[in-house]
């Protein structure tokens, strides 16, 4: 069957081919059979002939086990050639069907085995047309998707001639015509068959250049390659070398083959788009992880660019970065023969360069032909000699800001740049610029953070200024105004404490101020004057930019120009203002006042600290001095009672009766108790006056230990109480004050036998060797089995005047200054007191001296 298309002859005869090969098969299994049978029959007599001989038998050739015996023979040695011994027959007849039967199903075991790449399909298309059919030539044309055209993509045999195109695009006649058959004549066999020689002479509808190919075909087979949607290529065969003409048998095998080739040309052309994807997702997956896992923006943005050019299989690259005000573009990353040259070069955006528009309208462009686009500069290439065909760019923008341009140069292989190109290296530009992002944050971050570590440092050392001078209430103001003055770089400037009436500020700390401020030291500045009285109002901070158009201001100085206010708020009430001032205009930021309010802060609780501790410090001295002149006051009238009820009891008065020299006696025991009373006040006095008074010397510990024992022995078996000591006779010589000693001990013994129930014990030991705390010191200790001190009762011990809540320890007389006394005393002789008890289990008061020297007397 034919079909006449303009100048091209088509042979479309499947039917014919049918029916050839039937009659051929017929024709073969009849040759082989009969050859068969009579090799097998000649061959049967043979053997049966040669046992006779050989074994001496009369075996006969119907006999079943000879019979048997052959058949397998046959089957073990013959099966395995039947397709050769019916191949013999098959060519004979000129009947080649089942050699391309033969040839195809190895070709489709072969293509679906693995998975394969287009290279090596192809390969072995062409093997099977050369082994097959001999052509002069074979050739492979294969469509490029990007450019929608049809290329030679492989061949073999005889090259072409050289005015033979090469390249059809998918509207061109061939193209056309092999993508019509399978549409029109689906089920006939899929070919052209070209022969310009015919007396049908050029069709009038082929462009030049198909004329001038077609003529360079003496005589050439065109077979489809279909895809599931479109023509996807085709195989074009020149003349068998032996001259024959191609038949209806090549023309099956033929289409066979290429319907075969099209499927497994389309899935290698899925596997490898599957894999170039895969690719792609593992280089955004790997940038992905080196965006999240560094905040190195070189590493970032190198890596971008490498693996951008090695998915896009371009040869040069940049990565452009915009500057802060969205002006020009910066080459930060180059890539390519001429980076060096490139690098920190700028381009203005919008300037009518590629990627300045690019980076202006914010949207992707490709140029595949950079000779045809007005915006390319092509004075670069000629400075560098590096030729640019075609390029793409995509914007890098983040949160609607544009951080700058990623481009793309020269695709390789003559190839050029697609939108799935565009789609990739956009997901690269979106990393680039989470990248960007995450930098930039990072840095403003740290920066801030820098900013406040810094700010937190200088408070610290501020904190620790202030705080270390709050005995000095003036150098309290005077260190909170230089360090804002200093912060701020403030000309001038002054710090107003509010008065107690709330009506005025005393300007306690000036600088740069005119000499006649310094009244307002001890005269108060009215709050209703100037700014700083109206922040002083008001208690909200103030910037003033320009001080000549703020009604309030008050000159101080000719040069002020700008003003700071901010007041110094103690639980939300005014207690003093900063005011600052600067000869230039607008000298103060937001940053200025939050910090000059942050160190407001601060000075707020060290001014109130001072305030409230010069008042303690008043409080204080006014009760020392209280103490000291009551306690004098009432030693006079002590030493009086005492003295007459001494001499009342001793008869001066007359005879007294027992029942007046019982009360007599309880008059002296109390008056005693008063004395005791009072010299601890006076000790207390002179302790926190600082005017304790100490006779140092060597101090024998045992003499001490025994004198005090002797004093408090009465009240120790009063209440039959066990007493041990344990001092060691070696003990060294302490050095301290030796009333002073025995007052320390006669505290912690009479506590140990006060707080002791009767039958309990009291433990005295020494030891001159003591621990790495206190080498150079003797240890005493006091135990006892009393009441035992509560844990939360512990950290109040050595408080004045401190009792606990303990019945047990109420009921018991005192004044709660023997242990406030006593430690400040063993302090004052270098040593150290402490505590160890439980409620119920007895305490130990433990204390230290310090050795006598040796050089001492």
């Amino acid at each position: 069957m034919s079909r006449n298309a303009g100048s091209f002859k088509i042979t479309l005869s499947t039917q014919a081919i049918r029916d050839r090969g039937r009659v051929a098969h017929l024709a073969v299994w009849a040759a082989v059979a009969l050859g068969l049978s009579l090799l097998a029959t000649g061959i049967y007599f043979a053997a049966v002939s040669l046992l006779r001989r050989l074994l001496h038998t009369s075996a006969t050739a119907d006999d079943p086990i000879l019979v048997a015996l052959f058949v397998l023979t046959l089957i073990f040695f013959l099966g395995p050639a039947r397709g050769r011994l019916r191949a013999i027959p098959e060519r004979a007849f000129w009947s080649e069907e089942l050699d391309y039967q033969l040839l195809l199903q190895d070709y489709g075991r072969e293509l679906t085995a693995a998975p394969l790449a287009t290279e090596r399909i192809l390969d072995m298309l062409l093997d099977r047309c050369e082994t097959a059919l001999h052509p002069e030539r074979a050739i492979v044309a294969l469509q490029d998707p990007l450019l929608d055209i049809y290329s030679v993509y492989k061949q073999i045999g005889a090259p072409l001639l050289p005015e033979v195109p090469t390249e059809f695009g998918a509207d061109d006649e061939l193209p056309r015509r092999l993508a019509a058959i399978r549409t029109e004549h689906p089920k006939d066999s899929q070919a052209l068959y070209l022969s310009p020689d015919t007396d049908m002479g050029q069709p009038s509808n082929l462009s030049p250049e198909e004329k001038g190919g077609s003529s360079a075909f003496p005589q050439e087979l065109f077979v489809p390659l279909n895809g599931t949607k479109q023509l996807i290529g085709w195989i074009t065969l020149g003349a068998k070398r032996s001259g024959e003409s191609y038949h209806d048998n090549d023309l099956v095998f033929l289409t066979t083959l290429a319907n075969q080739t099209a499927i497994a040309l389309e899935n290698a052309r899925l596997l490898e788009a599957a894999e170039r994807r895969a690719l792609q997702f593992a280089s955004l997956n790997q940038v992905s992880r080196t965006v999240n896992q560094t905040l190195d923006l070189e590493t970032v943005l190198q890596l971008v660019m490498e693996k951008s050019l090695e998915l896009l299989d371009a040869e040069a690259g940049s990565l452009l970065l915009a500057d802060d005000d969205a002006e020009s573009l910066t080459f930060k990353v180059v890539l390519g023969p001429v980076g060096g040259q490139l690098r920190g070069a700028q381009v203005a955006i919008g300037s009518g360069s590629i990627v300045g528009t690019v980076a202006h309208e914010r949207r992707s462009l490709i140029v595949n032909d950079v000779r045809t686009d007005p915006r390319w500069n092509t004075s670069f290439d000629q400075s560098t000699e590096f030729v640019t065909r075609n390029l793409i760019c995509v914007p890098m923008v983040s949160h609607d800001r544009l951080v700058g341009v990623i481009e793309a140069v020269n695709k390789r292989d003559s190839k050029i740049f697609s939108e799935e190109d565009t789609e990739l290296l956009s997901s690269f530009a979106a990393q680039a610029a989470i990248a960007l992002e995450n930098a930039r944050l990072f840095t403003m971050t740290d920066q801030a953070l820098a900013e406040r570590v810094q700010e937190l440092h200088t408070m610290q050392f501020i904190d620790r200024q202030l705080n270390s001078t709050l005995v000095d209430f003036a150098r309290v103001m005077d260190l909170t105004l230089e360090h804002a003055m200093d912060a701020v770089d403030a000309s001038s400037g002054v710090v107003g404490m509010m008065d107690n009436e709330g009506i005025g500020l005393y300007l306690l700390a000036q600088r740069g101020m005119p000499t006649e401020y310094a009244r307002y030291h001890d005269v108060a500045w009215p709050i209703e004057k100037g700014i700083i009285g109206r922040v002083a109002r008001t208690g909200q901070p103030v910037i003033v930019d320009d001080v000549q158009k703020d009604p309030d201001f008050v000159a101080a100085t000719a040069v002020t120009r700008s003003q700071m206010n901010v007041p110094i708020l103690y639980q939300d009430q005014v207690r003093a203002v900063i005011s600052l001032e600067s000869a230039h205009p607008a000298a103060f930021s937001q940053p200025d006042l939050d910090f000059i309010t942050r160190l407001a802060d601060h000075a707020a609780i060290a001014i109130e600290n001072a305030r409230l501790y010069h008042q303690a410090q008043a409080a204080n001295q006014a009760k020392t001095e209280f103490m000291s002149v009551a306690s004098h006051e009432l030693k006079i009238p002590m030493t009086s009672i005492k003295g007459y009820a001494k001499l009342l009891s001793l008869g001066t008065g007359g005879e007294i009766t027992e029942r007046q020299k019982e009360f007599l006696e309880i008059i002296s025991t109390n008056v005693d108790r008063m004395d005791r009373l009072v010299a601890d006040l006076l000790d207390v006095s002179r302790i926190e006056a600082g005017r304790l008074h100490l006779e140092m010397g060597r101090v024998d510990l045992r003499e001490v230990i025994e004198t005090v024992i002797q004093s408090v022995k009465g009240q120790i078996e009063a209440k039959h109480l066990n007493l041990e000591l344990n001092i060691p006779s070696t003990l060294p010589p302490v050095w301290g004050d030796h009333g002073r000693l025995i007052q320390i001990l006669t505290n912690l013994i009479s506590n140990a036998y006060k707080y002791t129930p009767s039958g309990g014990q009291i433990y005295i030991a020494a030891n001159g060797h003591t621990d790495a705390i206190s080498p150079n010191s003797v240890a005493i200790s006091v135990r006892d089995t009393g009441v035992g001190i509560s844990t939360e009762d512990q950290h109040k011990l050595f408080t004045k005047f401190f009792r606990a809540d303990d019945p047990r320890v109420r009921d018991v007389p005192g004044t709660g200054l023997g242990l406030s006394i006593t430690k400040s005393l063993i302090e004052t002789h270098g040593g150290e007191i402490w505590c160890q008890s439980e409620s119920g289990q007895g305490t130990t008061f433990t204390f230290t001296l310090p050795i006598a020297p040796q050089n001492k007397a």
